[in-house]
């Protein structure tokens, strides 16, 4: 949500909280229920999430495997092989 005013990503997660998939507290989320989160998501998801795993495996090859976070974060970028 790059972009956005407070009030609106505020709103829009206080809606996510209520439906029970994210805890949300002074700017810190936490994601309660991944599966129903993406399942809630647009079709867009998928296509963001597909950009970024290129993206990534794109700079391992230029800079020839080195790139790796280990933070074993669910959807690191850094991390996709």
């Amino acid at each position: 949500m790059l972009g956005v005013r407070r009030t609106s990503v505020t709103a829009v997660a206080r809606t996510l909280q209520e439906t029970g998939l994210i805890k949300y507290a002074r700017g810190k989320i936490q994601i309660v229920d991944a599966e129903a989160l993406q399942a809630s998501a647009c079709e867009c998801y998928g296509f963001g999430q597909d950009a970024l795993r290129k993206a990534a495996r794109a700079s391992q090859e230029v800079t020839g495997g080195l790139m790796r976070c280990g933070c074993r974060s669910i959807g690191c970028m850094a991390s996709a092989s």
